[in-house]
C-alpha cells in the first residue's frame, strides 16, 4: 500500500508541473494496476 501511496503522490506532483501528463497517464499501460483506484481516477480527470 505504501508504494501505491508513493506513486500517487509522485503523479500528483508531476501533474501539477505538466497537466498534459494526465491524458498520457490515462492510457499508459504502466498504470493498469491503478486504473480502478479512486485516487488515481481523481488525479487523471
Amino acid at each position: 500500500m505504501k508504494k501505491t501511496k508513493d506513486v500517487l503522490n509522485h503523479l500528483k506532483q508531476a501533474f501539477a508541473l505538466n497537466g498534459a501528463l494526465k491524458k498520457a497517464a490515462r492510457g499508459d499501460r504502466d498504470f493498469t494496476a491503478l486504473r480502478k483506484n479512486p485516487q488515481f481516477q481523481k488525479l487523471v480527470r
